[in-house]
Order: structure tokens, then sequence, then C-alpha cells
């Protein structure tokens, strides 16, 4: 199995569907950025169907280090800029 990195909108839309712990079944690491975090929990105060993912065992929450700056990516929310280098 490999190790992951995702961000927001397959966490969001496996666990509205119930079909988040398939995550678990196919990688050995799930790792998310705290800003992935950050938007998961926004949404659960607007009122969408979110997970709480702090309570999943067998998903990691870890800053990334030394993101590089790309123009590309100016516009991409916070969750998907720490994810996609």
């Amino acid at each position: 199995m490999r190790d992951a990195i995702r961000d927001t909108s397959p966490i969001q839309y496996l666990h509205q569907t119930g079909l988040l712990d398939l995550l678990a079944e196919f990688y050995t690491s799930i790792v998310i950025p705290p800003a992935v975090v950050n938007e998961l929990e926004r949404g659960k105060e607007i009122g969408i169907d979110r997970p709480d993912v702090r309570r999943l065992p067998w998903l990691k929450v870890l800053a990334p280090e030394g993101l590089k700056k790309s123009r590309l990516r100016r516009n991409w929310v916070p969750g998907r800029k720490t994810c996609w280098r």
C-alpha cells in the first residue's frame, strides 16, 4: 500500500457518501495539512456534513515544510495549496 496526502474534496465527498473508510483500505497512511482541517471545520460551522478528521485513527494532520510559491496556485484555497507542491 502507499501513503497519500489529501486535500478537502476527496475527504468531504467520501464522507458524504459513507465511503470515507475506503481511504484507510487503499493507503497505508493518510496525511492532511492543518489548512484542510480548518476548511472541514468551517464547513461544519455553516451546516455542511463534514467529518471530524481528528478522530480518525488512520489519518495524520501534519504541516508541510518548504512550500514553493507558484503563480498557478495563487488563487487556490489554503487546503489545496498545502497539498500540492
